[in-house]
Order: C-alpha cells, then sequence, then structure tokens
C-alpha cells in the first residue's frame, strides 16, 4: 500500500463544545450534522472540567463535542450552538484543521455547506482487510 496523500488546508476546524449531559449532547450534535452545519459530531463522554466561574473553582462532569466543520459554515454554526445550548457561557472553540486527508476534507466540505446538494456519498468507512462488509454475509 502507497502513503497516504496528505492535503494542507486551513478551510475546515474542529469546533469543541462542551455539554452538560448526554441528552443536550446529542440534541446539539444531531441538529448541527441535520443542518449540515457540520459533516460529523462526536461524543466524549466522561470528562471532568475544572474552571473559575462566580469567584470560586467549579468541577463538572460533562460531554464534549468534537464537531467536523468548514470554516465558512463556522458562523451558522457558533449560531446554532448559542441558540440550542443551555449553558451562560459555552465553549465554543474552532481548531484550524492544518492537514488532511484531501478526499475527507472534501466530504467535510460537502456535509457541512448547510445545503443539501450532494447525493452521492464522498467518503465512507471502509470494508475490513478480508473483503467483507456489515452488509456481507458469509456461510462458514
Amino acid at each position: 500500500m502507497g502513503e497516504a496523500v496528505i492535503a494542507e488546508s486551513s478551510e475546515h476546524l474542529v469546533v469543541m463544545n462542551t455539554c452538560p449531559d448526554p441528552e443536550t449532547a446529542g440534541r446539539i450534535a444531531a441538529d448541527l450534522v441535520d443542518r449540515k452545519l457540520a459533516a460529523c459530531v462526536q461524543v466524549l463522554p466522561g470528562l471532568q472540567s475544572y474552571f473559575h466561574w462566580d469567584g470560586k473553582v467549579d468541577c463538572e462532569e460533562e460531554h464534549l463535542l468534537l464537531i467536523k466543520t468548514s470554516s465558512t459554515s463556522y458562523p451558522a454554526l457558533e449560531q446554532r450552538i448559542l441558540e440550542l445550548h443551555p449553558y451562560e457561557l459555552p465553549e465554543i472553540i474552532g481548531v484550524p484543521v492544518s492537514k488532511g486527508l484531501p478526499e475527507y476534507l472534501s466530504w467535510i466540505n460537502d456535509k457541512s455547506s448547510g445545503q443539501t446538494i450532494c447525493t452521492a456519498p464522498a467518503a465512507r468507512r471502509v470494508a475490513p482487510r478480508d473483503g467483507r462488509n456489515e452488509h456481507t454475509q458469509q456461510d462458514d
């Protein structure tokens, strides 16, 4: 197998957002993907966040959203998180993607465009190396 080709880009972001519970995290994640403001949102449960708030150090269990989006969709994504989020001051931090697989970055652009224009998937999960996929049944 050859080496993976890596594209350099700052058109893409991974946006971090913490949520107080799994219901909020799931609601925000599904909404952003449904509206095509994000190509993918991963929910990482069980974080312990320590922070200064109201003059004291606080600690809360949170769920981290890792949101893959395009830079052009960021303003609408940020606004939508603000509309849905229960926190007075939610964490919304966009980290530029400096490198990535070109096909994956293209998929992010397509799926976070805010428009439903593409019907063919640009990226799919890879089948196991033995050639089977979840839709292939083997008789043993």
